[in-house]
């Protein structure tokens, strides 16, 4: 197995932490997918899944990082995602203050 195909699985791995998150009709930031994965890995038994898993967590760290690098305000809102701004809880509240306009 190539190093792109563990990566591509750690994308999958947070792919379906994204699902169940919407799923279960939660906020979705950075890191509840990374304390969904923790508790994901910690629960599976599955060795290869749990390489997987923390493969995904690996990729969202890394963005984590870059992200600070970037921007380096990031930082004082304790660690990217803790801020009250989910990923998709956003555009939701857009809409619908749209369509209370009409």
């Amino acid at each position: 197995m190539s190093e792109l195909d563990d990566e591509m699985k750690g994308y999958v791995a947070i792919g379906e932490a994204v699902i169940t998150h919407i799923y279960r009709n939660e906020k979705i930031s950075q890191q509840s997918l990374m304390n969904m994965l923790t508790r994901d890995a910690e629960e599976e038994s599955n060795d290869e899944k749990i390489v997987n898993i923390m493969s995904g967590r690996r990729i969202l760290q890394s963005a984590q990082e870059v992200s600070q690098q970037i921007n380096p305000k990031s930082a004082e809102h304790n660690s990217w995602g803790e801020s009250d701004t989910p990923f998709l809880d956003a555009p939701a509240q857009h809409a619908s203050s749209d369509k209370a306009k009409r």
